[in-house]
């Protein structure tokens, strides 16, 4: 009987994930139509932004002189655990997440849609002086990453023909990272462990040790547990996973943290429907800015969905700061495509 409900349970928590998904596409066709008045907040300029940006910077190199090196991607884990006491100093770790996922991208992205080579140096540059100070590996890969996303919509628009074609050269390019000797090692583990391999084990494993201790009901988040204290564990969770599991800190994406650690499929359906609001949300904001621009800009901080609670998201790995770029800056762009 017991299996019996676990095996239910496995179905359940599949199955509300699915439509979880089924939402969130389905959410690009929904608008709030009253939200006119983000339209009419009075825009800062596009210069401001910049000059902001660069003093973020600025500060960074300072702070994290004494550490800043460039490394091989086997040598980051030695760069991160020199600077952790810098980037633990407060704010300095946010400003670090909001610069990575949400400063500089925004003006990499502009430098390749306006073709304007200034704007792509300047992201670049940062990017690699950002991975010099954490070792991030996102940092590394970030700025061909983005570079791929804006050649894939410039084609996307071709039909079936570009569809084809980009999954044959998925295929081919898996088989090829498959198959590369033991020296290319990293590259396999990124690409087929971290990527494909891990967040499905980690769900599974959260949902194996939650079935049988006590649920967060959103503790785990840090406003909340500042204002409540009810946290039930006394180290964050992927530590709490790791202990009992293997592997040290094992975060996992937001079904997880914010599902199934939470409330289990209650969890899972709540955060299904406030993600999907957020969508929503942000498809009525953006309804007059360029789309190709407003797609790139958030893959940095999206990214973290997959490794991290959605609140993480909006609050530490720069969501929030995307959003406000978008509603309060002047982005000298056609406004649709």
């Amino acid at each position: 009987m017991q299996n019996q409900n676990i095996n239910n349970c496995v179905f359940f928590t599949q199955f509300l994930v699915f439509l979880g998904m089924v939402s969130f596409f389905l959410s690009d066709r929904l608008v709030i139509r009253n939200m006119g008045y983000c339209r009419r907040i009075k825009k800062y300029s596009f210069k401001s932004l910049l000059w902001i940006t660069l003093a973020i910077i600025i500060i960074l190199i300072i702070l994290y002189s004494p550490y800043m090196r460039l490394v091989s991607l086997s040598d980051v884990y030695d760069l991160r655990e020199d600077s952790a006491n810098i980037t633990g100093m407060g704010i300095v770790g946010y400003l670090v997440f909001w610069s990575s996922n949400a400063f500089v991208p925004f003006f990499f992205i502009y430098g390749l849609l306006k073709k304007k080579t200034l704007y792509v140096v300047l992201g670049f540059v940062c990017y690699v002086l950002l991975f010099m100070m954490t070792g991030q590996k996102t940092n590394f890969f970030m700025p061909l990453i983005l570079y791929g996303f804006i050649v894939l919509l410039r084609y996307e628009r071709k039909g079936l023909p570009f569809y084809l074609l980009l999954i044959c050269s998925l295929v081919c390019i898996s088989i090829l990272v498959f198959n590369l000797s033991d020296d290319f090692m990293i590259i396999k583990a990124i690409v087929f462990m971290r990527t494909l391999c891990i967040p499905g084990l980690l769900f599974v494993n959260y949902l194996d040790f939650f079935l049988t201790h006590d649920l967060t009901y959103y503790t785990h988040v840090s406003i909340i547990q500042l204002f409540t204290g009810a946290y039930p564990y006394n180290e964050p969770l992927g530590y709490v996973i790791g202990d009992i599991y293997g592997g040290g800190n094992v975060n996992a994406n937001f079904w997880t943290t914010d599902g199934i650690a939470a409330m289990l499929l209650p969890g899972i359906l709540f955060i299904n429907i406030l993600f999907f609001i957020f969508l929503v949300f942000l498809n009525s904001i953006t309804k007059k800015i360029n789309r190709d621009f407003v797609f790139v800009l958030f893959i940095p901080s999206i990214v973290y969905l997959l490794n991290a609670s959605f609140f993480t998201f909006l609050l530490s790995s720069g969501g929030i700061i995307c959003i406000l770029i978008l509603l309060f800056f002047d982005i000298p762009l056609d406004e649709v495509n």
